[in-house]
């Protein structure tokens, strides 16, 4: 809408509405030059003037006031419904009234609020009618509106290329800049505004348009520049007076120099001629330059998008990343007056929607911990301070920027105007920030996915995997300080705790440890009264406070490490009742690989391990899983027939202790049974097995029965005589068995130096032995186990049985000297 007030009606009459429709058609060719790098009509939906009564607020006042004031007159004026034709987007109000910021100084030309556009109340500008020229200083206007900063502004530093002149955007708007065509600078922050939706409000069509409807009758607004329409001299008189004309002997077109009749001197105010304007025979200047008129105008070129880029790297490892891929309006690009291209010039796709390790830090922690020591000169920052996220407070339009408070402290700051593609808009949401804007996601982490869910926590479950633990703690002694409740597994969703309190103060207080051992609430003995949100890797948990009747943590989303409930239990040490509650999705593992056949031959067994995961293939306790889902962990297999084997007995002894001698030993033929043979079988075993005649068995592979051994020489050297073996050097699983081997001489019949035996004949000293497979009942005991055999033998879970109930015990703090039960 363009609104004119009392001062430019009297001034322009009956020609006021043709003379603001060249105004804007101007301003429409600019906003469709391809350096803009978009597709920006401007229509003009409504032509309003001020009536002496509604401007009466805008009379006397700064500039900024008067701006105030009719942004708020603007809005009362406009059609709440964007789908009415008279709604608009944009108000401008032109007047011949000096603009002043201050009283002494009214030098101002336009005035705008920065960003604007799609605010109704503060979409709006005002311009001084200053002639054709201002033109500019509403494209300039509109700019800022766009979210367009100067040309010299910090943040287009990076834009500039030396010698280069400023355009639209110029601080100063004079004949050094180039006027009709829009910086690097401008182009990338309109864009980035529009991709980021803060134009939103513009995507409507506009039901009507005056500059159109005045193409259709054939007006002045017809003409194809307002030279044409205004003479050198009326040009003149718009700007400096009725008596002012154009000043003879002056360069023509790239300043418009004008007569004032009170001094007989020229002035300038160094804006050029109107487009159009006659400059010399056949000629008429453009751009400020006078060039030969072209009789045949160029038809437009429209502009077309060219070929998608390569996709991006995605921009996070896990969790649910963004990649975008890129095109431009170049093939071909869009000249003399053509239209720019319409559409998605970015599009993106999620990536990496895997879900990250229990491990891995929030992302926004990681963001905030980036800036971790510095203190962006902010008074009374420790140098080596720590950020963090804050949520608190934060409008909804804001979440995707990066606010991050100093750690213990309540002060907060934006350190960033848009957080990584990918971070999640809010915690305990699957929303997820792309470009500054929230954009839908579902649990899946894939954009525009409608995945939800279940009651579990499982992403797209019926649950069917569900199953929900109800426990109550109400241990009659406890002690002083903090007692272990329950330890809630990674995965768990809609988690509720409740303690009800039994007097007005039974002193008993829940608290939360996270799974480094680091409270999260009412540690240290300090205890919050009040209600307040915890955030625990990205997951908001909400505490009722202590000072409620019925002390309550809730959390509705998986927890993505495990949590720790504990009492604190103070003064008269009354028993606590506290109630837990949580849902877990559990479900039985595809099971591991079959192992071999037990049996060598004929029939046997095969078996595989059958292990609970939770809903990160975690192995948790069988208790979680349902018994009748639990696969069979065994199958019947068949093997060939067993075969006919030779089986030999062990060595026996030399038949002499030093010199050459004889070692026989019993070779016999059986048949194989199922459990197969270890070579040797040992004599005691052979006499039970099935002996059976020679023929049976292959004679061309009999094994020997005899053979040669040597002790050494008898004359005098030293014979090898190993101790008995000790004990195996582990009570249970795999362990080692030593013992001694001493060099003796048969003639001195006692120990000698180990260099009167034969090296290459020495017994060995140290082989593996297994006594029992080991099965820890305790934490302590657990403990012992993991650090003799490492972790990949033992899970941090045992069963336990106490008072004829079979308990599952969780163990804590394995490292310390003390580990810790919980029971599940």
């Amino acid at each position: 809408m363009v609104v004119a007030d009392s001062s430019m009606a009297r001034y322009h009459g009956d020609n006021l509405k043709h003379y603001i429709l060249i105004l804007m058609e101007t301003v429409a060719s600019m906003y469709r030059d391809a350096s803009i790098g978009n597709w920006i009509n401007i229509a003009v939906v409504r032509l309003a003037v001020m009536s002496s009564e509604e401007e009466k607020e805008l009379i006397n006042t700064s500039a900024s006031k008067k701006l105030r004031h009719f942004c708020k007159w603007q809005k009362q004026h406009n059609y709440e419904d964007d789908k009415h034709p008279l709604h608009h987007d944009v108000a401008i109000l032109l007047t011949r009234e000096d603009l002043c910021r201050m009283p002494a100084t009214c030098d101002t030309l336009g005035i705008a609020q920065s960003g604007k556009i799609c605010d109704p109340s503060a979409s709006c500008a005002i311009i001084e009618d200053n002639g054709l020229s201002a033109v500019f200083t509403i494209a300039h206007e509109l700019g800022h509106v766009l979210n367009i900063p100067h040309d010299d502004d910090e943040k287009c530093k990076r834009f500039h290329e030396h010698g280069q002149k400023h355009n639209i955007m110029a601080r100063t708007l004079d004949y050094n800049s180039n006027l009709w065509s829009w910086s690097r600078c401008s182009q990338h922050y309109i864009t980035e505004f529009f991709d980021a939706g803060e134009g939103h409000c513009l995507l409507d069509e506009p039901k009507g348009n005056f500059l159109q409807e005045s193409h259709n009758q054939k007006n002045y607004a017809e003409s194809r520049h307002p030279g044409e329409v205004y003479d050198m001299d009326y040009q003149c008189e718009l700007v400096f007076g009725p008596t002012s004309k154009i000043c003879p002997y002056m360069p023509a077109c790239k300043r418009l120099w004008c007569t004032v009749s009170n001094n007989g001197g020229c002035r300038t105010q160094h804006m050029p001629w109107a487009d159009g304007t006659p400059c010399g025979r056949h000629k008429h200047c453009i751009h400020g330059e006078c060039v030969p008129v072209v009789m045949t105008t160029p038809a437009p070129i429209h502009g077309q998008w060219g070929e998608w880029s390569e996709w991006s790297e995605c921009s996070r490892s896990c969790g649910g990343g963004v990649k975008k891929s890129t095109r431009e309006c170049n093939q071909p690009k869009p000249a003399h007056n053509g239209r720019y291209c319409k559409g998605r010039r970015v599009r993106y796709m999620s990536c990496n929607t895997h879900e990250c390790s229990s491990g891995t830090p929030d992302f926004r922690e990681e963001q905030c911990a980036a800036f971790n020591g510095q203190t962006f000169n902010i008074q009374g920052l420790p140098s080596d301070v720590k950020w963090v996220p804050h949520y608190v407070g934060i409008g909804s339009t804001d979440n995707c920027k990066l606010y991050c408070r100093v750690y213990g402290k309540s002060m907060y700051y934006m350190l960033k105007s848009k957080v990584i593609d990918g971070t999640p808009c809010i915690p305990d949401s699957y929303d997820i920030c792309v470009n500054g804007q929230c954009q839908k996601a579902g649990c899946d982490h894939v954009l525009g996915s409608d995945a939800k869910l279940d009651s579990c926590g499982v992403c797209g479950g019926d649950n069917s995997t569900c199953k929900v633990i109800n426990r109550t703690f109400n241990q009659i002694q406890v002690q002083y300080g903090y007692n272990s409740v329950a330890a809630i597994p990674a995965g768990a969703s809609n988690i509720e705790i409740t303690q009800p309190s039994n007097a007005a103060h039974d002193n008993n207080y829940l608290v939360l440890r996270s799974s480094d051992g680091s409270y999260l609430l009412n540690g240290d003995y300090s205890v919050s009264m009040f209600k307040r949100t915890i955030q625990y890797s990205g997951v908001a948990i909400d505490y009722s406070g202590s000072n409620e009747l019925v002390e309550r943590i809730n959390c509705s989303k998986p927890i993505k490490k495990s949590l720790y409930v504990e009492v604190l239990s103070v003064g008269d040490l009354l028993s606590p009742e506290v109630r837990y509650q949580y849902s877990v999705s559990v479900k039985q593992n595809e099971a591991s690989k079959w192992s071999l056949c037990s049996a060598k031959c004929g029939r046997g067994y095969r078996t595989r391990t059958i292990e609970c995961l939770d809903w990160t293939n975690t192995s948790v306790p069988h208790h979680f899983c349902l018994p009748s889902d639990k696969p069979k962990p065994y199958t019947k297999c068949k093997r060939r027939h067993c075969p006919f084997v030779w089986q030999t007995s062990p060595w026996s002894r030399c038949s002499v202790s030093c010199g050459f001698g004889w070692e026989t030993r019993t070779v016999t033929c059986h048949r194989m049974t199922k459990h197969g043979f270890i070579n040797p079988v040992p004599v005691a075993n052979i006499k039970k097995l099935a002996d059976v005649s020679y023929s049976m068995c292959n004679m061309t592979i009999k094994p020997i029965s005899r053979r040669q051994c040597n002790y050494g020489s008898c004359n005098g050297k030293g014979v090898w005589k190993p101790e008995p073996w000790q004990n195996c050097s582990a009570p249970c699983g795999h362990g080692f068995q030593k013992r001694k081997v001493a060099c003796y001489s048969l003639t001195l019949r006692r120990k000698v130096a180990r260099s009167y035996c034969d090296p290459r004949l020495r017994p060995k000293r140290r082989i593996k032995c297994f006594e029992r497979p080991c099965v820890p009942a305790i934490c302590d005991e657990l403990r012992n186990r993991i650090k003799l055999m490492g972790t990949d033998r033992y899970k941090n879970w045992d069963e336990l049985r106490e008072h004829d109930r079979m308990l599952f015990i969780y163990c804590t703090e394995l490292e310390s000297n003390k580990p810790m039960k919980y029971p599940t």
